[in-house]
């Protein structure tokens, strides 16, 4: 959990500059789905259904906050790329 904490930090800090920063935003952001995926599909086929006690689910909570905030970080991306590109088409149409 604590390294999610850290991955906020590093997001907050990319926030400072996304320009600079967006190639290290796509890596974290990527980086997160996929292991989070990885992480929740090998929990699940690990551990049988009748030994999933408390720190099971604590892990999966784990996992699962670790999928959502890739997905974010992509989806916000995504959005910036979008209306990047966007506003390059509309200001450079001849008038």
């Amino acid at each position: 959990m604590a390294l999610y904490a850290l991955i906020g930090l590093q997001c907050f800090l990319f926030a400072t500059d996304l320009r600079r920063y967006r190639p290290l935003i796509w890596i974290v952001g990527v980086g997160s789905l996929a292991l989070a995926l990885i992480g929740l599909v090998a929990l699940f086929s690990t551990v049988p259904s009748d030994q999933r006690t408390g720190f099971f689910w604590v892990v999966f909570w784990d996992f699962a906050e670790g999928l959502v905030q890739g997905l974010l970080l992509v989806i916000l991306l995504l959005r910036i790329q979008y209306s990047t590109s966007r506003n390059r088409r509309t200001t450079s149409l001849p008038e």
